[in-house]
């Protein structure tokens, strides 16, 4: 799914400092108006790149102190109170420094919607005769409201048998629904379609590429439809708001699972994955059939805090160092396997760092949005296991290292009646790590040692020399006599990171070879 701009919090934490600098000149340093000037000249100039999207430099800002610039030896001072030098600084730059970047922040702000899953969800025909505009179903309302459209003009057009006139309605309806529609869809581009027979108004589904089909909007997927109500409920809103300009969108939507069955929960799951009229997309769940498809980065569990019952803690450790597959996550949510096996893919990975990085390299490396299955942690401790593997879900494929130890699993996997056609082995001598840039996993594991020491760390690392880069980093750690960063860790480092994973050399045709084994096991 989209995410969110990463550097929106820093920035905020950015400004708030800068605040808290110029209340203390404000309230302790009244000093000459044209000293300060020069000041907030050379803060906006390290700032500018807000202004334009971009990151304001980390290093510059660091290096600029307002008590270092502003003079510490000023004989008039006395002569210029706080308030009065604000107001002729204020005079000269026309607005206050703080009121512009407070401005461009509340810009970059995202806005959040809150949709209810269970709204009515659209049905395929509607008599006129039986509502008026205050009593339409919400879902029938939303989607006349998006095409500028009212139920008592198309009854009375109706009535009236103004063929021509309600030919017109709907042409311009229809436009505007697919102006709507089609940039929120990025995979197939679909729109709804209004018409009317009689008394009755049809909603039907269009598929806009060139051999597409229409269809009454009942004979889609019971995902698909409740993905289409609850985008109607926002998109009726922004047009009623004109809102074209407004910030990125960010849904809330509380139990995406709301009559819904397995199937459509995960369809819909699904369908949020690739839609485009949001940035991102928060929804609470307590079935596993709305389990997004990355694990490692998509789920967070909501845990009530033992201190006070009203409070909450949002943790993403669900995994456990001796549990194999999906166990862990569905024990947590008060689920069982069978309910949960039936409408799954998965791969079975050995442990939890294959889980956090595999989805997010495979999707870098194909330049996709999501992925038809999911990557499950434990393969690594199959041996000490009674769970049978065909609880994992309906249709499993295994991942396996390629060194001894995934040799060794390998050969478990066999003895246990797994059929060798649905293994999967990384190339010899490498690990998941390995398909990242070395350079970057360095820098990540600086990043988890540094956070560790307090201190700046340099590591020094052959590149060159043969070996898996975690025991390259590893043996780095022990000659400096460091912590050895944990393989967990240096994986959320890198995914918490605001600079895009960097892969390493020939890893995107790896990544998409073993892609392209998992869809043949898991058919898909």
């Amino acid at each position: 799914m989209p995410t969110i701009q990463r550097d929106f919090a820093a920035l905020a934490e950015m400004f708030e400092l800068i605040m808290i600098e110029v209340r203390s000149w404000e309230r302790d340093r009244p000093e000459q108006v044209a000293h300060l000037h020069d000041v907030l000249r050379r803060l906006n100039s390290v700032l500018a790149p807000l202004r334009h999207g971009a990151e304001p430099e980390r290093a510059r800002l660091g290096e600029l102190s307002l008590d270092d610039l502003i003079q510490r030896e000023n004989k008039i001072a006395e002569q210029l109170k706080s308030l009065a030098a604000y107001r002729r600084l204020r005079s000269v730059l026309g607005k206050s420094v703080f009121d512009t970047y407070r401005d461009i922040l509340s810009q970059r702000e995202p806005s959040f919607e809150l949709l209810n899953s269970s709204t009515s969800v659209l049905k395929t025909e509607y008599n006129l005769d039986k509502y008026s505009d205050a009593d339409l179903p919400v879902a029938l309302a939303n989607v006349l409201s998006i095409g500028g459209l009212s139920v008592t003009r198309l009854r009375r057009t109706a009535k009236a048998g103004d063929i021509t006139t309600m030919h017109t309605m709907l042409k311009n309806a229809n436009k505007k629904l697919r102006e709507v529609f089609e940039p929120t869809w990025r995979q197939s581009n679909l729109t709804l379609r209004l018409e009317v027979s009689g008394s009755r108004v049809l909603v039907l589904v269009d598929e806009l590429h060139e051999d597409g089909s229409r269809t009454a909007i009942e004979e889609r997927s019971a995902g698909l439809r409740t993905y289409f109500s609850m985008a109607t409920q926002l998109l009726a809103k922004r047009a009623k708001e004109d809102s074209s300009d407004s910030p990125q969108t960010i849904l809330l939507i509380d139990e995406a699972e709301s009559h819904l069955h397995y199937d459509a929960q995960a369809d819909l799951v699904s369908i949020l994955a690739k839609q485009q009229f949001a940035q991102q997309v928060l929804y609470t769940t307590h079935s596993p059939g709305c389990l997004p498809s990355d694990l490692g980065t998509g789920v967070r569990f909501v845990i009530p805090s033992a201190d006070d019952p009203r409070s909450s803690e949002l943790r993403n450790h669900f995994w456990g160092s001796t549990s194999v597959g999906f166990s862990p996550l569905l024990v947590a949510m008060g689920a069982g396997a069978a309910a949960f096996s039936s409408c799954r893919r998965a791969v079975l990975a050995e442990g939890a760092t294959d889980m956090l990085l595999l989805p997010t390299l495979i999707r870098r490396a194909l330049d996709a949005d999501s992925l038809p299955y999911q990557v499950a942690p434990g393969l690594s401790s199959l041996g000490r296991s009674g769970l049978g593997l065909k609880e994992l879900a309906a249709q499993v494929a295994y991942l396996v290292d390629g060194d001894q130890g995934g040799e060794a699993l390998q050969k478990l996997l066999i003895e246990r009646s797994v059929d060798p056609a649905s293994i999967v082995a990384l190339p010899k001598g490498s690990a998941v790590e390995d398909l990242i840039d070395p350079r970057f996993y360095v820098s990540a594991a600086e990043t988890v040692i540094r956070e560790t020491v307090g201190s700046e760390v340099k590591l020094e690392v052959n590149f060159d020399d043969d070996g898996m880069i975690v025991d390259k980093v590893k043996l780095a750690c022990e000659r400096l006599g460091l912590p050895i960063p944990g393989k967990v860790a240096v994986a959320c480092s890198i995914l918490n990171s605001s600079n895009r994973v960097e892969l390493a050399t020939e890893a995107k045709a790896v990544l998409a070879d073993i892609h392209k084994k998992f869809c043949v096991v898991l058919d898909c």
